[in-house]
């Protein structure tokens, strides 16, 4: 059971390679003094990955897109697979998008050791993660 003024985060392989993929875009965000001025390093939510579809950037990166069901990659959705494997993309997708800025206060706290599957764990006042397994 999850401690009420702490945040954990479980990463597993799926998580890590998926991290490693972020989309980092930089943005305007206009000052008086340069409207034009590029000034805001942000991961794209839309295209979180790169933009070909949102599955297959996925599947690619996991190394499953060899596993589509024939002939899906033609569908206007894109590249089909079986159930479990679209599963799997899905929730990979879906934990790492959840708990994105979580894992960005991660990523920087441990870039010199670097982050790798398992479990950290922060309090919520001052997010200062730390691995527990």
């Amino acid at each position: 059971m999850a401690e009420k003024n702490f945040k954990t985060l479980t990463l597993n392989d799926d998580h890590i390679e998926l991290i490693k993929h972020l989309n980092v875009v930089t943005m305007y965000s206009p000052t008086e003094e340069d409207p034009e001025e590029e000034n805001v390093v942000a991961i794209d939510k839309n295209q979180m990955f790169g933009g070909s579809g949102l599955i297959m950037d996925i599947s690619i990166i996991l190394g499953v897109y060899d596993q589509r069901l024939p002939h899906s990659e033609e569908e206007p959705e894109g590249p089909r697979f079986s159930p479990e494997t679209e599963q799997r993309l899905i929730e990979a997708y879906k934990y790492v998008s959840e708990n994105l800025y979580f894992i960005e206060q991660l990523i920087h706290q441990h870039v010199t050791e670097g982050i790798k599957a398992g479990t950290y764990r922060a309090r919520l006042d001052d997010l200062i993660w730390q691995r527990v397994d």
